[in-house]
């Protein structure tokens, strides 16, 4: 009978792939294949597939002129996606809620600093 996993197994390429992603987030500009592979600590050769990968998907962007890799406006789309998708307004209900709780009593006591004469 298999053992029952205590950690879910790891993706060693997703990962690596999610981690340059997280490394070029860290900058404000681009970034040369050498800063990544520092950075993320990986062959160089293995970095720069997977940036082509994420290229291919745009999800990176390399500048033509420079080499330099950036992230890429797929990024942006998803984000748009994702926060489109959450209902804040159910997320906020709870905290809004507590808040009106908590603050029910001042407008009584200051109600007569906002009175004209």
């Amino acid at each position: 009978m298999p053992r029952p996993r205590t950690n879910p197994p790891k993706v060693k390429t997703l990962e690596k792939g999610l981690q340059l992603l997280l490394s070029l987030s860290g900058v404000s500009g681009e970034m040369t294949l050498g800063e990544i592979t520092t950075t993320v600590r990986g062959h160089p050769s293995t970095i720069y597939r997977l940036l082509a990968a994420l290229e291919k998907f745009g999800f990176v962007r390399r500048d033509p002129h420079t080499g330099r890799f950036s992230l890429g406006l797929r990024l942006a789309e998803l984000g748009h996606l994702a926060l489109e998708r959450i209902e804040l307004r159910m997320i906020a209900r709870p905290v809004l809620q507590r808040l009106m709780q908590e603050t029910a009593g001042a407008g009584r006591r200051y109600g007569h600093l906002h009175r004209s004469g």
